[in-house]
């Protein structure tokens, strides 16, 4: 059984941050997403690739993903769920999925992967860390049905 772990905080309050130091010592992969120059990226752990998620442009062909003020690049959460998935088959010691969101919860940013991952994991002995925001915690444990299987918490604060 896979063991889950909520690395949880507010909003700003450096979960990423604290994750990509301690990725950077560990049999860690997945994805990070970090602000980059005052934007919102993806990273792949393991390659340090890096694609600009976050979308400030005009251009009304490119599709989008929107939540609240932001527009995310639809494409970009495309590349960070097969990147998500490829750290899941290279069965990484730790898999981190930063971060489970709202997006997640209303089936898009890195859905459908993720809950295909929560789902194939069960018999794999991964540890999976979720990075979500205090607000959201319980709706991601109800969502994923974390109590039935187990998880801990962990406070980036």
């Amino acid at each position: 059984m896979s063991n889950v772990y909520i690395l949880t905080g507010e909003i700003k309050s450096g979960k990423t941050t604290r994750l990509q130091k301690w990725a950077a010592n560990n049999n860690a992969d997945g994805i990070l997403a970090p602000v980059i120059e005052g934007k919102r990226h993806l990273v792949r752990i393991k390659s340090g690739e890096s694609k600009l998620l976050e979308y400030t442009g005009e251009d009304k062909t490119i599709e989008l993903t929107k939540i609240g003020n932001y527009n995310f690049l639809t494409s970009v959460f495309e590349w960070g769920g097969k990147e998500m998935c490829d750290s899941f088959l290279g069965k990484p010691e730790w898999l981190i999925v930063d971060e489970i969101g709202p997006l997640e919860l209303r089936g898009e940013g890195l859905e459908p992967e993720m809950n295909k991952i929560m789902d194939d994991s069960g018999q794999t002995g991964m540890n999976i860390i979720l990075v979500v925001r205090k607000s959201l915690v319980e709706n991601v444990i109800e969502h994923y049905g974390l109590r039935a299987r187990g998880f801990r918490y962990f406070k980036a604060e």
